[in-house]
């Protein structure tokens, strides 16, 4: 028997079971997430009037393809800090550190309703000054990586409900960020 032709039978033997099998069903799920967020980074010289409290939200678009491991992207919006300080003239100082993280998602269900999620990608960072009647912003680019835990309970055939707390790494100003939120999903197929 030729090669070719003895390699074309053995991949017919070793793939006839994949026949048998049940075809998987592949679904695509939208996670939307919005709720409180908290800069936990540690700041060598304490900043004054520094606010590490704000919102963040996110879409994650998924596909499931029946198996443990699922993947998708996400892309989210999240406040670093903010710091308002006095001046010496009686004006203020308004600075604010905004952050949209693009990120390739993979996920994982160990458990009913538990969903396991690392992220990698990138953080474009937008930071904002506003004094003495001038204002100036600034953007850059950095790595980021993202793991969270979220816990969803079906509400119907196609939507879920729950929380998601997620942790956010920055290096490009060595920002740390960790969230708590309400999570929604909608699965479209």
């Amino acid at each position: 028997m030729p090669r070719p032709l003895a390699l074309l039978a053995t991949l017919v033997v070793c793939a006839s079971p994949l026949l048998a099998q049940e075809p998987t069903k592949t679904t695509f799920v939208v996670y939307g997430n919005v709720g409180y967020v908290r800069n936990v980074s540690h700041f060598e010289t304490p900043i004054p009037g520094i606010n590490q409290n704000g919102a963040a939200g996110s879409l994650r678009f998924m596909w499931q393809p029946g198996h443990l491991l699922s993947a998708g992207f996400e892309v989210g919006s999240t406040r670093v800090y903010s710091v308002e300080q006095p001046m010496t003239d009686g004006s203020t100082l308004d600075a604010t550190l905004n952050a949209v993280p693009i990120l390739a998602v993979f996920s994982m269900s160990p458990w009913q309703r538990l969903h396991l999620n690392l992220g990698t990608g990138f953080a474009i960072s937008k930071s904002s000054v506003s004094s003495l009647g001038n204002d100036a912003s600034a953007s850059g680019f950095g790595y980021a990586f993202m793991a969270s835990a979220g816990y969803l309970v079906p509400v119907g055939t196609r939507f879920g409900m729950g929380g998601e707390v997620k942790f956010l790494r920055m290096n490009q100003y060595d920002d740390n960020n960790l969230s708590f939120n309400l999570a929604l999903s909608y699965r479209v197929k």
